[in-house]
């Protein structure tokens, strides 16, 4: 989880780690660009999602992310992985777990935790992020 993080982390700080420049800040931006206009349901979470080439992106409303994460980024993996970024409260995240259940009860838990982490890290106008 902590390597995952710090892989999101990479891409908030353009492609920039440790002192080196892993990815060209364009190659991030390019991933991060949604594949199309409007989100669609996703048929498997029951929730809109917006995809990049890579990526699953934050809505403006409630989302993978939590509400208010327009511009959040980030995947699910299968069931029990999942790791993101949000560029305007500058954290990145990753919940790794063991056990593949075969349905998603735990999903409401997920998104309840992530609604959480958003309300205690809104960035207010001209305030700092706020790191948990």
């Amino acid at each position: 989880a902590e390597e995952a993080s710090r892989f999101f982390q990479m891409l908030l700080n353009g492609g920039h780690y440790n002192g080196q420049q892993i990815f060209k800040p364009e190659t991030v931006a390019r991933a991060l660009q949604p594949a199309y206009h409007r989100p669609r349901f996703d048929r498997s979470l029951f929730i809109p999602l917006n995809f990049s080439s890579g990526f699953m992106l934050g809505n403006r409303g409630m989302g993978m992310f939590g509400p208010g994460a327009p511009r959040a980024f980030g995947h699910l993996g299968f069931i029990s992985i999942y790791c993101w970024a949000d560029p305007q409260r500058a954290l990145s995240g990753a919940l790794l777990t063991t056990g593949k259940g075969v349905i998603g009860p735990h999903l409401p838990s997920l998104f309840g935790l992530q609604h959480t982490i958003n309300r205690h890290t809104r960035l207010r106008e001209g305030s700092s992020p706020v790191t948990v």
